[in-house]
């Protein structure tokens, strides 16, 4: 790495101070790649070193050759102060990524595996992350979320307004994305919040392209556990009410949660 980069990835706030004020520029890049020293800073999470070089003239929206910004490093890693020192500094929250039209917010839920990503979410939410922003398949921030069974983020987005029964081509749903991944908590919350506080409730009998429901999604990759909630909302506990769910509810292909269980 170059020397400002290299002391940026080590957080060494010393030794940037010292080249900045020996010439060095807090916005040099490797040739190759695009990495500068505040990506550098942001993929460990050096919230001081991000506010020194940023103090030092580093343009905080100079992205990597692949479109990455120092925003999208730090969100993707789950670094919550990293993030919020960047957010500070005028970091743009919807930046969206050419090809891909990845958000800081969608690399959170798609990325991240740390503590801090419902941190990071608040933080991107209350610096105006549009919550509408859907990336080239349709896919917004919540149904990543739901997919990778994030539940802090599901939940602080699910407060903050997200469209919950968005459809993304295909016809799929973030209900469905947590049905079938597994991720019962997440089901339970979105399900929960849409039948509480007078909001638009959840569609449970919502049908993607193939004619499939979130319990059909749940039966198909043998997801008991998240199948149950789904089926508590319709107040199905008796045997003859589940068979009658089961056998009732087909596809366009004529296969019901019954037959793909």
């Amino acid at each position: 790495l170059l020397p400002p980069c290299q002391a940026a990835y080590n957080g060494n706030n010393e030794v940037v101070q010292i080249l900045i004020r020996g010439g060095a520029d807090p916005n040099i890049a490797k040739a190759s790649t695009g990495f500068t020293p505040l990506v550098a800073a942001a993929y460990n999470g050096f919230a001081p070193t991000l506010d020194a070089l940023l103090e030092a003239g580093a343009d905080v929206e100079k992205p990597m050759k692949n479109g990455w910004s120092a925003l999208m490093v730090a969100a993707a890693q789950g670094h919550a102060q990293a993030t919020k020192s960047l957010l500070r500094r005028g970091a743009n929250p919807n930046r969206q990524l050419q090809d891909s039209r990845l958000t800081p917010l969608m690399a959170v839920a798609a990325t991240s595996m740390t503590r801090q990503e419902g941190d990071c979410t608040s933080a991107l939410i209350q610096n105006k992350a549009d919550l509408a922003l859907v990336d080239r398949n349709g896919t917004d921030a919540l149904m990543f979320a739901a997919r990778n069974g994030r539940l802090d983020m599901v939940e602080i987005m699910l407060q903050g307004g997200i469209h919950y029964n968005r459809k993304r081509p295909g016809g799929a749903t973030a209900l469905m994305d947590a049905a079938a991944s597994g991720h019962e908590a997440v089901v339970r919350a979105i399900l929960d919040y849409g039948q509480n506080g007078g909001r638009p409730p959840v569609k449970i009998d919502e049908r993607d392209d193939q004619g499939q429901t979130a319990l059909m999604h749940a039966a198909k990759g043998g997801k008991d556990h998240t199948m149950m909630p789904l089926l508590q909302v319709w107040s199905v506990w008796s045997v003859w009410s589940v068979w009658s769910v089961w056998s009732v509810w087909s596809d366009s292909n004529g296969q019901t949660v019954w037959s793909i269980w």
